[in-house]
């Protein structure tokens, strides 16, 4: 009965990013109870990761703060590896961010050594497919960068493989997806002075998904669609790419 009310919970946080900030406040205290409940609970540790992405993306940076903390916690007393590899993500995309993306990749060279020595759990929380697309499409998006700051080719070809790799993992998560893909898209127009046909392949995408996410049950994430409008109104205009806003949670 108790792994059954961890996993719905788990369940409930996987899409919290879509929540508004008064949902998102209300989760909190219900998740703030629940771990003073069970601190040792993989499930749990996972939820708290997912809270601290939430209030990134919400730019509330102090309560990121708190819930990166609880996630490390609750991480180390549950005993599992899984939630502690996954937020060394979250390390390197906050390294990127601060404008130091050879500190990401090496921050990403961390995690890749931990999933060899300490494989995650393939039923944990996340599992270890998530894992593994999340090394694969945050070493993407910083390849991405490095490689639109110094226009090389090389950074920007290593980037589409890693994104190709990210959608081997991943599996039915139908956000994710459209992530890389979109992510993808960005990394085609970056190379539009080396192939002709960048510009006109990251809008055939843009469009494609956009239209995905305004018609199809299932597919309406809000403020992915919105980022998504905006990214592709700005490549038909031709913007430099540091205008452009990459699919990532900084």
């Amino acid at each position: 009965m108790e792994a059954n009310e961890e996993d719905r919970t788990y369940r409930e946080f996987v899409q919290c990013y879509e929540q508004s900030t008064e949902e998102l406040t209300k989760k909190s205290k219900e998740l703030e109870i629940k771990i003073k409940e069970n601190m040792t609970s993989p499930a749990y540790a996972e939820c708290c990761r997912l809270m601290m992405l939430a209030y990134i993306d919400k730019k509330n940076y102090g309560m990121a703060d708190a819930w990166r903390a609880r996630a490390y916690m609750l991480s180390h007393l549950s005993g599992t590896t899984n939630v502690f590899t996954a937020m060394f993500a979250s390390i390197a995309i906050r390294a990127t961010t601060l404008g130091a993306p050879t500190s990401g990749l090496e921050a990403l060279n961390c995690m890749e050594k931990i999933i060899n020595s300490a494989p995650p759990v393939d039923h944990g929380y996340p599992a270890r497919s998530v894992i593994q697309r999340l090394l694969h499409e945050k070493k993407a998006y910083v390849l991405a960068l490095i490689g639109s700051k110094t226009d090389s080719i090389k950074e920007l070809n290593d980037s589409i493989t890693e994104y190709d790799k990210a959608l081997d993992n991943i599996g039915n998560d139908k956000r994710g997806r459209i992530k890389v893909e979109l992510g993808k898209a960005l990394v085609y127009y970056t190379m539009k002075n080396f192939q002709k046909n960048g510009q006109k392949e990251s809008i055939k995408i843009h469009k494609k998904w956009i239209e995905k996410m305004q018609t199809q049950e299932g597919y309406k994430f809000q403020s992915l669609l919105d980022q998504a409008k905006s990214n592709c109104k700005m490549i038909e205009e031709g913007v430099s790419v540091d205008k452009l806003s990459f699919y990532e949670i900084t």
